[in-house]
């Protein structure tokens, strides 16, 4: 695992129902989340106060006995960029249902969970704790960005179905290709596919099987993962990802190696299998994809994405009076020796590094700042950007840069674990060090 993976995330939960929260810390102290350091909050203040000191990961929210004042975290976590990429858990106590949907619309959702059915909130935590990295960590779109064209091969396994989807998705948006309402839609239309061909495809269960196992309450992710596991036919089965990255769209072509099946009975579903608890994958992925398409058979699902390179990363709060500049493919930012006299954070697009005439690495919307080393140190820039595709920056002056921490000191929490990583990584990788 490299450096990055290790750093400690911040996970809190705003919750005052007290069984609730005693619940919760038994499911804790059973799950691997040593990476994870967790806060309670029972009231506005504390949970306001964690948020700005914190800049947290994870939150879990209770909404079904809140906290007071709720609605103005919700608002808040709105206001910048930086907090609204908070992932939420929102717990309830009744069946999830449209106007918990509704309620949600304006949170980053992860997921919403049931507080009366332990099991699957245990499941669902232990997933996110343990599969963070590999959802979060920008070193896995390394395959995407060096090979536009590839395979990516899957194993009968749930969680990794949604890690690969993830995955791409992460991909596409922090790259500048899809925005953030899209990040959601081809998550999960990519998700669903994938799984559908793990369970009906390569497992071979049927609508009917699910149901049935579904409502004896079997944990389909270890179902799944034991049938692969004991059935000989089954363990030798895998589902292909071939990929196709374009400059303006991609292509994603799911194939199974199951017996197939008549995929225009469920593409012509009434919209409302959404609300079934299962079967409702295809309904799902097209309604969340650019164009879905079968081949005869219905063991290959290819899934088609039209990039938008307007597609931006918000403009955090302390940034927006600051200059946008714009780059064209094959455009400088700043040259190798010229002195450092701004900062750039990254709205959109991807950019190389170069140093003697060397590629030292790239950068993109995700890595939130190009030259801050240097900038900093007031140093002479040590390498040369290049615009690797169309792409826009906030141009930072120092006086701007002290003039927004100073109004905005959370920023420098964030800066500072920024650089922290930076320099972890600085070692090994001297993209960083320009």
């Amino acid at each position: 695992m490299n450096e990055l993976s290790t750093l400690h995330k911040t996970l809190g939960i705003f919750a005052k129902d007290k069984k609730f929260i005693e619940h919760l810390k038994s499911i804790f102290s059973t799950l691997d989340n040593q990476s994870f350091s967790t806060t309670y909050c029972d009231n506005h203040h504390s949970a306001k106060e964690f948020i700005d000191y914190e800049l947290p990961n994870i939150l879990i929210i209770d909404i079904s006995t809140p906290i007071d004042s709720l609605q103005e975290i919700q608002k808040y976590l709105k206001t910048d960029q930086w907090l609204a990429n908070t992932g939420v858990i929102l717990v309830t106590q009744s069946d999830i249902k449209a106007s918990y949907i509704e309620k949600a619309r304006d949170w980053n959702l992860l997921t919403i969970v049931n507080k009366d059915k332990p099991k699957d909130f245990h499941k669902i935590l232990d997933l996110l704790l343990r599969k963070w990295d590999l959802v979060k960590d920008s070193n896995t779109f390394t395959q995407f960005k060096e090979n536009p064209k590839g395979t990516i091969i899957i194993n009968n396994d749930i969680e990794e179905a949604e890690s690969t989807a993830n995955m791409v998705a992460s991909f596409l948006f922090e790259t500048g290709r899809i925005d953030r309402k899209k990040f959601y839609s081809i998550n999960m239309g990519l998700s669903e596919l994938i799984i559908n061909a793990v369970e009906h495809g390569n497992c071979g269960l049927t609508f009917d099987c699910k149901t049935k196992l579904l409502e004896k309450e079997i944990n389909m992710v270890d179902y799944v993962k034991e049938l692969a596991k004991n059935d000989l036919i089954i363990n030798k089965k895998r589902v292909r990802l071939d990929y196709e990255i374009h400059l303006d769209y991609s292509v994603w072509k799911i194939t199974d190696e199951g017996e197939g099946f008549n995929h225009n009975d469920f593409i012509e579903a009434d919209p409302e299998r959404l609300l079934l608890s299962h079967g409702r994958g295809i309904v799902m992925a097209r309604s969340c994809s650019d164009k879905l398409k079968y081949n005869d058979k219905g063991n290959i699902a290819t899934l088609t994405c039209y990039h938008s390179y307007e597609a931006q990363i918000s403009i955090p709060v302390g940034f927006r009076k600051e200059e946008q500049i714009f780059f064209r493919i094959g455009e400088e930012v700043f040259k190798e020796g010229e002195f450092s006299s701004h900062l750039y954070y990254i709205l959109s697009g991807e950019f190389d590094v170069f140093s003697n005439d060397k590629k030292l690495g790239s950068l993109k919307a995700s890595d939130l700042f190009v030259g801050e080393m240097s900038f900093l140190l007031n140093q002479k820039r040590t390498a040369t950007v290049i615009a690797t595709t169309p792409a826009s920056l906030i141009k930072l002056s120092k006086k701007s840069f002290i003039k927004v921490i100073k109004k905005y000191p959370n920023y420098l929490i964030l800066i500072s674990r920024l650089l922290a990583q930076r320099l972890s990584k600085s070692n090994t990788d001297s993209v960083y060090k320009m």
